[in-house]
């Protein structure tokens, strides 16, 4: 059995802590009997024992109860007793507990026959503390007194123990409930049946008149006892659980007042209603709506909000509830806290609660089982979601034939289903327990982030904890109704985390996630919870936004990821450029180690520097130029020294915070490839199959089931960041892309009489114009131009058909370029291929247009100086852009850092104002039934940019205050300028050339979750992703900690080979990470790492071709390596010519750990045309020739020819060798025929 299924068979936890408590009572028990069975007495003598046993638990009990009622009597009026009060009460329920298991082994507590038996049944009752000490106080005449059972007949009034039954049933249905259980057992014994006993019971129970006032009175003592520290609105709320006119009566008040409810202009908000529907209503199906309808309708809305009111309510008494975990946050695990005070703490009043709604909704049950006529009795609302759909699609396998295959769908749209009034009661019980379980999880991810692990793996351990979050139990905690405060607190916190890092140009500081002074949050959640504040005023309580910051923080460490992914952004270097040594978390070492690739492992804990300087080597490697080619014929190729000087220039440029940049535009070093080294992540880093699942549900379909690109992209438009480009950059994939009929669009052309011509039969050009369908290509151009006139028209005035002439030009040049370097022309069609680049180009602007019309921050914040080509990260120029403007001059960092989060702050309020209308607009109309899967892409119209316009008024909209609005805009002006678009000297908006190129490449290069940030996740179907995409993101991360140690320990065993030769080690941890890269991302990935690995090792170890070359002349008394320059000698070292290169890799493929070839060896060998470019035309030409395709684009030959050990290396070797051979002939002719001379002179 998995660990997955074993959690779903454990029992709830109340049952497993009063299983706990029964076994502790139990063992005690056998301790004592087995005193009593090791004196080895008679038989006699043990009854005796054992009797004095049993009235020792029965006297301990009473005085137990007498001390309490002594300690409550003294201290009526003392509040600080409290605490002693409930640690005496809860001492006492251990011993009663401890009484009732005594009488499972035999032992008599109470010589009453009947009595004896009643509390022996009590035993088969799961009881908590609380309900077991209230049974025992209410009958403790009965059972610690010695006062009889007695149960009457049915014709005869009810006995006293009846009558007290029945008032611990009126006072508590829960517990009364399992007491007449117990009860019903024990007649069985004593000659009664039990139906007849339980029945007698529960119409007394009913029978019992307790007037409204009485009962009134008896609720308010207890909601004062429970819950004497809510507020007064909440009081009120709690009332009317514990009667169910009160809540009929609230219900009823706030429906009227949503009916008399005005909007700021005093328009009455029912009429407003009233004209979005009708609107709305006109806008799907083009006809307008009937009175009737729309009345039905207006009544069904309200419904839906009375709903969440209520929902509201309930969520606020349990934010207040829950208070104290704030206070206990990364102290305390969330049992814990529930569990203190054990009468009046957590754990006790929810209880409460429950128990009253479960009242609530058993008289519910009862008065709509009577048909109740009473009005109040209206409609209300849950969240429901549609049944999943199955499809048939059509697709074209390999050969071309066309096939049928079912597909399942998750309807990703949840809508709001009318219920009964107790079905909706009951629903908030059950939102109840989803809110409880988020809240604990949230809690105590944020503890285990917190605290080192104890053992092990720490990402295991947080991956074993996460099991108990599926994709659906993720969806319920979005859905619930904080779900959307929890969003926005954690969209804020994303960007403001971020900022607070780019502040330092990403470098370390270590109080960066310590609380406040005196505080139980961190500086940057207190400034969410502020600019939430300024958002909502007093609308939303303390309690809740502090509830909602922390949340997000669990959301950052626990699902997506994030707070791991910006702490290994950072570099790990102090204020002066040292490696850093400080921390800035108890647990950041495990969490930062696993993501920057052991960056932060050899920084900040001083790992042998000099291998540093290696990680400043090219990690692909530098193939020889033809030039070099010819220098090396000669002895003068390779020289370790000119790379080992150039990795030092960027290494000290690393660590410079002057100079800033570290050489590597292209960030293609060793270096570069260690932020995040194994690829993974959050889930939107990782992407994957999960993604189609995600969001495929959105997608839009034809009768026929053919894909309708448009509307399908217009849904994950509206979805954020994540869901767009996700959707762009497949669109064409070959495995999940988004047309699971395997239906291409990107490439399609319009095919025209002149392209036929180049074929030969009839046959071919059917086939071609079949492979170019036209729907195809309409389809592409209408959702292109959807994009263009979105997104590319809000920051240029060119026009569309312009805009693709452009990109024809650089994609004619990228794929004749390709021709040129690989010999393939995509789709063998040069048209099919240019269209296919357009495509592409096209595909990338769109990304980075979009980032620039809604979170333009971003592109400032994953900035740092050494990785910008000007010295200067984007967060820094425009910081120094500012201040040259008179008003800002004498701004500082941290003052210009405050400005940024304001506009972060609007970027924030524009991602949730479209979501609220959004998700207003989908429920606007009532689900469609025969068309229920509906698309949230029928509201992308609601979308809107940020701008200038849009920031004023999503301000304006909050108490920011005027002055932070202009200084907002002058910012947000100044990103404008520089990296978005630009207006020329004609009032023409031009886009800047940001956007086409750095803009690009700042996507592609951050190696972590980019747009979360944007990103609508109640819109997204986690559960259609399967139970374990949360634990299996983590557990990825965990079995890749293994890879990552491993490459923190590269130069203790290069060092090792260096001395030795012996690279089995290296052999033995590469077929590791091959394991372990395979089960997480498949084929392919391990042989990228293996690769880079190995080219390291290579360049360590290569030897100067000046010492390989004229049998090592050049090399005498010199440093002839990387490995010779650590050991200072290389006499200390070995050293490999091309030789020892070969023999190593020759190791490598014979391990398995490279392909010899770019190729599959083991599938069947697919061939592509081989094709050059026409020397006359310059267009692409076929050669009459094939060749295999490549399948991988890391193997030996291209290792071979990047690091060193080909035919090129080779050759040198061989021609300075028969060079030397050929010097040493010449010399010896020479010597030989100067000696002739010598000898002939002396002859003559």
């Amino acid at each position: 059995m998995d660990n997955t299924e074993s959690k779903a068979n454990e029992p709830p936890k109340i049952i497993k802590d009063v299983i706990q408590a029964e076994q502790e009572a139990s063992k005690q028990l056998d301790a004592q009997i087995k005193t009593i069975d090791d004196n080895k007495i008679s038989e006699q003598d043990r009854v005796a024992k054992m009797k004095d046993l049993g009235d020792a638990l029965m006297a301990n009990s009473i005085r137990q109860v007498d001390e309490l009622n002594e300690m409550m009597q003294k201290n009526q009026n003392n509040r600080g007793i409290n605490k002693l009060i409930n640690e005496k009460k809860h001492v006492t329920a251990v011993d009663f507990r401890k009484m009732v298991q005594a009488t499972k082994k035999g032992i008599i507590v109470n010589h009453q026959p009947k009595n004896q038996a009643f509390i022996n049944k009590l035993a088969d009752q799961v009881l908590e503390d609380g309900e077991l000490f209230n049974i025992f106080v209410i009958l403790d005449e009965y059972i610690l007194g010695g006062k009889e059972i007695a149960i009457s007949n049915i014709q005869d009034q009810p006995t006293n123990f009846e009558v007290k039954v029945a008032q611990l049933c009126v006072n508590d249905a829960y517990t009364g409930n399992k007491l007449i259980n117990a009860i019903s057992e024990m007649a069985r014994d004593i000659g009664y049946q039990p139906n007849e006993v339980r029945n007698r019971l529960g119409n007394l129970f009913k029978s019992m008149d307790v007037s409204q006032e009485e009962n009134f009175a008896q609720m308010r003592g207890i909601v004062d006892e429970y819950f004497p520290e809510f507020p007064k609105e909440q009081k009120n709320f709690l009332y009317s659980l514990y009667d169910p006119e009160a809540y009929l009566n609230l219900l009823t008040r706030e429906k009227n007042e949503m009916l008399k409810a005005t909007d700021k202009n005093g328009h009455l908000k029912i009429d407003n209603l009233k004209k979005e529907i009708t609107e709305a209503h006109h806008k799907k199906y083009h006809k307008n709506i009937s009175e009737s309808e729309l009345n039905k309708d207006v009544e069904r809305m309200i419904g839906i909000e009375l709903s969440e009111k209520m929902t509201d309510k309930l969520v606020d008494v349990l934010t207040q509830l829950y208070r104290q975990l704030t206070i206990d946050r990364g102290h305390k695990q969330f049992q814990e806290t529930e569990n203190e005070d054990f009468m009046h703490g957590i754990t006790t009043t929810r209880s409460t609660i429950l128990k009253a709604l479960r009242r609530l909704l058993n008289h519910f049950e009862e008065m709509e089982n009577e048909n109740s006529e009473d009005p109040r009795y209206i409609g209300m609302y849950k969240m429901a979601e549609m049944d999943y759909v199955t499809r048939e699609v059509n697709y074209k396998d390999k050969e071309g034939k066309e096939n049928i295959r079912p597909i399942t769908r998750t309807i990703a749209l949840p809508f709001q289903q009318e219920v009964s009034l107790s079905s909706f009661i009951e629903n908030q019980i059950s939102e109840f327990g989803h809110w409880r379980e988020k809240t604990g999880y949230l809690h105590d991810i944020g503890l285990a982030a917190n605290h080192p692990a104890h053992e092990g793996s720490f990402f295991k351990g947080l991956g074993d904890f996460s099991e108990q979050i599926t994709g659906v139990n993720l969806d319920s905690i979005l859905a619930l109704p904080d779900g959307k405060l929890m969003v926005e607190a954690f969209h804020l916190y994303t960007k403001i985390l971020q900022e607070d890092s780019a502040k330092r140009d990403h470098r370390m500081f270590a109080s960066t996630f310590s609380n406040e002074f005196n505080g139980n949050n961190t500086k940057i959640e207190v400034q969410v919870i502020e600019y939430l504040r300024l958002k909502y005023g007093k609308d939303i309580s303390n309690a809740r936004l502090k509830s909602a910051i922390n949340g997000a923080v669990g959301l950052a460490q626990g699902i997506y990821m994030t707070y791991y992914e910006t702490q290994a952004f950072i570099d790990p270097l102090s204020g002066t450029g040292n490696g850093g040594w400080e921390s800035f978390g108890s647990n950041d070492a495990a969490s930062s180690l696993m993501l920057s690739g052991g960056l932060h492992l050899m920084l900040r804990w001083r790992g042998e520097r000099h291998l540093y300087q290696c990680l400043f080597l090219e990690a692909d490697g530098v193939e020889m130029t033809g030039k070099d080619f010819l220098k090396s014929l000669i002895g003068q190729g390779y020289n370790h020294r000119k790379a080992w000087e150039n990795a030092k220039l960027r290494m000290d440029s690393f660590y410079d915070l002057k100079s800033g940049v570290e050489g590597s535009p292209n960030q293609n070093l060793v270096f570069d490839k260690m932020m995040n080294l194994c690829k993974t992540a959050g889930i939107y880093q990782r992407k994957g199959w999960r993604s189609l699942h995600q969001f495929e549900g959105h997608f839009t379909y034809d009768e026929k089931q053919n894909l309708n690109l448009l509307e399908s992209f217009k849904s994950m438009d509206a979805i954020g960041y994540d869901g767009y480009a996700w959707f762009l950059k497949v669109i064409d994939a070959k495995s999940n892309g988004v047309d699971l009929s395997g239906k291409t669009y990107l490439e399609k052309i319009n095919v025209t009489d002149e392209m036929l011509k180049e074929f030969k039969t009839e046959t071919e050009r059917q086939e071609f114009k079949d492979k170019n369908d036209i729907d195809s290509v309409k389809q592409r151009e209408v959702l292109f131009k959807y994009i263009y006139e979105k997104y590319f028209k809000p920051f240029s005035d060119q026009s569309y058909e312009d805009c693709i002439k452009g990109l024809r030009k650089e994609a004619e040049k990228a794929v004749k370029d390709g021709v040129k370097e690989n010999h393939t022309l995509p789709f063998d069609n040069y048209e099919m291929a240019v269209q296919r680049k357009i495509s592409d180009l096209f595909i990338e602007r769109a990304v980075t247009r979009e980032v620039a019309a809604r979170f333009p921050t971003k592109f400032l914040r994953i900035d740092k100086d050494r990785l910008n080509s000007t010295g200067k990260s984007r967060w820094r120029q425009t910081y120094e852009e500012m201040i040259t403007q008179e008003k800002f001059k004498n701004m500082n960092r941290d003052e210009f850092s405050i400005i940024m989060r304001d506009l972060e702050f609007a970027e924030s309020l524009l991602r949730s104002d479209t979501s609220d209308k959004i998700h207003e607009a989908i429920h606007i109309l009532p689900l469609d039934k025969e068309h229920p899967e509906r698309s949230v892409g029928e509201h992308a119209d609601l979308l809107y940019n940020l701008n200038e316009k849009t920031i004023k008024e999503l301000l304006e909209k909050t108490t920011i205050g005027d002055e932070r609005i202009e200084n907002v805009l002058s910012l947000y002006k100044i990103i404008q300028e520089k990296f978005i678009y630009k207006t020329d000297e004609k009032g023409r908006k031009v886009s800047n050339k940001f956007l086409d190129g750095e803009g690009i490449k700042a996507i592609d290069k951050f190696p972590f979750s980019f747009g979360v940030e944007n990103t609508d996740m109640k819109l997204c179907a986690y559960r259609a992703t399967g139970p374990r995409m949360i634990a299996r993101q983590i557990k990825d991360m965990a079995s890749m900690e293994k890879v990552v140690n491993g490459f923190t320990n590269l130069p203790k065993l290069f060092t090792q080979i260096a001395k030795n030769g012996d690279y089995s080690e290296l052999l033995k941890y590469l077929t590791e990470c091959q394991d372990i890269f395979r089960d997480v991302h498949g084929v392919g990935d391990d042989y990228e790492f293996n690769y880079m690995i190995a080219g390291m090792l290579v360049n360590y170890m290569r030897k100067d071709q000046s010492a390989d070359s004229y049998g090592g002349i050049g090399g005498v008394g010199s440093i002839n390596s990387i490995a010779a320059e650590i050991a200072g000698n290389s006499n200390l070292v070995r050293e490999w010519d091309v030789r020892d290169i070969q023999q190593f890799y020759l190791a490598l493929q014979q391990a398995r750990l490279l392909p010899k070839n770019n190729i599959e060896t083991h599938l069947k060998p697919e061939f592509e045309k081989v094709w050059k470019l026409d020397n006359i035309t310059g267009l692409p030409k076929e050669t009459g020739q094939q060749k295999q395709k490549e399948a991988y684009k890391y193997s030996i030959s291209r290792a071979m020819k990047r690091f060193g050990g080909d035919w090129k290396n080779v050759l040198s070797k061989v021609m300075t060798e028969i060079m030397l051979l050929a010097g040493g002939w010449l010399l010896w002719q020479y010597i030989k025929k100067a000696y002739e001379e010598m000898m002939g002179g002396k002859k003559g």
